[in-house]
């Protein structure tokens, strides 16, 4: 076996080589020619290998994060520095760059998340860069947002609770996931509602609907499942995504709901 001081002199070759086009890149980028200096990062980065370790691939990720997001471009951005957390997941400016991408994408929970993690990382560093003004605001952006869900979530029971009495029978459950689930034809409503008790509370039925968010999860089936976390927060990571799949799917099955006017009628007049 080839120990750390005896790698092959092709290892080396490649290292310095990558070395050369970071720094390259990093002329372009001080220049503010974000793409030429996107491209230099790139190049590096494809000729990773034994040769570059965990942490300077890492580094690189970031550089090509910064490019993106200075080009505007988000998405890529917000890949790349997640890319580079995988592999270096203690990065205060990572957790920053990521917290900035995911609130540009309206998604405060994540948002959230990442601007704590940074703050607890290097908290001078965080503070220097108004850390502390964008993670309150990101805080009060995820309590209005879950305030406005939960308005809405007591709106939609309040349509479904036919009879008044503040629980959902079988019947006006079963009829809830016929309509909302009509327009989409996702899925049928048996694979939605399982085994439901005789009545369901307010709290129960919305605890029946984050059941289905976290099965969407864990069977890979979830638009949030993009947003991979390394070992160190994976359980932080899956409740948010939780969430965020519930939010998706409420929004969607009462948007189904609100929409089928003549059903809604017919609900009514039963």
């Amino acid at each position: 076996m080839v120990g750390p001081a005896l790698r092959p002199p092709l290892d080396q070759e490649v290292e310095a080589e990558t070395d050369k086009l970071r720094q390259e890149g990093n002329a372009l980028y001080g220049k503010s020619h974000y793409q030429e200096a996107l491209e230099k990062y790139r190049h590096a980065y494809s000729l990773y290998g034994t040769a570059v370790s965990q942490t300077s691939s890492a580094a690189i990720q970031r550089n090509v994060a910064q490019c993106y997001w200075q080009l505007g471009d988000v998405n890529n951005a917000l890949e790349a520095v997640l890319g580079s957390l995988l592999q270096d997941p203690n990065n205060c400016k990572a957790h920053f760059r990521a917290a900035e991408c995911f609130t540009k994408k309206k998604l405060p929970g994540f948002a959230q998340f990442h601007y704590e993690e940074s703050r607890r990382r290097d908290h001078d560093l965080f503070c220097s860069v108004g850390g502390e003004a964008k993670l309150h605001a990101a805080t009060m952006n995820r309590d209005r947002l879950n305030d406005a869900l939960r308005r809405s979530f007591k709106e939609l029971f309040g349509m479904l609770d036919v009879d008044g009495d503040g629980l959902l029978n079988v019947k006006e459950v079963a009829r809830f996931w016929a309509i909302a689930t009509k327009a989409s034809g996702t899925a049928a409503p048996q694979e939605y509602s399982g085994q439901e008790p005789e009545q369901l509370t307010m709290r129960e039925f919305r605890q029946r609907l984050r059941r289905v968010a976290a099965k969407l999860v864990r069977e890979t089936k979830a638009q949030a499942l993009k947003f991979k976390a390394p070992p160190s927060y994976k359980k932080q990571y899956n409740a948010l995504n939780i969430d965020l799949t519930f939010q998706y799917l409420f929004r969607g099955l009462s948007d189904n709901f609100f929409s089928s006017a003549h059903d809604l009628g017919h609900l009514r007049s039963d």
